[in-house]
């Protein structure tokens, strides 16, 4: 008796509580995409790299990006097989690379 005088008195909030429970239930499961949740989960995650983090630069890591001036001296993509072999070759023979990762 006493549980059901609780739970009338707070009603609303315990329905709310509920409510958004099974919204970030839904969310989390990826039934349904709220781009709210989205948008602050990936700011808290940038604020924790951020604090997390030390402040330098990783100088073993390095991005390898292919411009417009490159694609017009070798030719637009696809590009042979012996081709990407060679720039392969040259980033692990030339500049010691250890590790490849095409995207």
């Amino acid at each position: 008796m006493k549980i059901l005088a609780i739970l009338s008195q707070h009603a609303v909030r315990f329905t709310f509580s509920c409510a958004v429970i099974f919204l970030l239930l839904l969310h989390s499961t990826g039934i349904l995409n709220l781009d709210a949740i989205s948008r602050f989960e990936y700011f808290t995650y940038d604020i924790r790299l951020n604090m997390l983090m030390p402040g330098k630069v990783d100088e073993r890591i390095v991005i390898i990006d292919i411009d417009e001036k490159s694609l017009q001296e070798q030719g637009r993509r696809p590009w042979s097989r012996n081709k990407l072999a060679d720039l392969v070759n040259q980033l692990f023979d030339v500049y010691q690379s250890n590790v490849l990762i095409d995207t």
